[in-house]
């Protein structure tokens, strides 16, 4: 399975806060509109920008405020 790490403090040049690399790949969360960050102790990532890194469809129900990966 793929696996998912956050590294700091390497950081890309230009880049700042979270990097998230996925098998040994950086990957550009911003360009989803949201980089990964800390808040509280606690690393938040783009469910989204992870999820299609991973070869997977992301779907999300406004209703009920639930996101649906496949």
């Amino acid at each position: 399975a793929d696996a998912v790490t956050t590294q700091i403090p390497v950081v890309p040049s230009g880049v700042t806060g979270v990097t998230v690399y996925i098998n040994n790949a950086y990957l550009d969360c911003s360009v989803y509109g949201q980089n990964a960050f800390i808040k509280d102790d606690r690393t938040l990532v783009p469910l989204r920008a992870i999820s299609e890194a991973l070869k997977r469809e992301v779907a999300y129900n406004g209703k009920t405020r639930t996101a649906i990966i496949h």
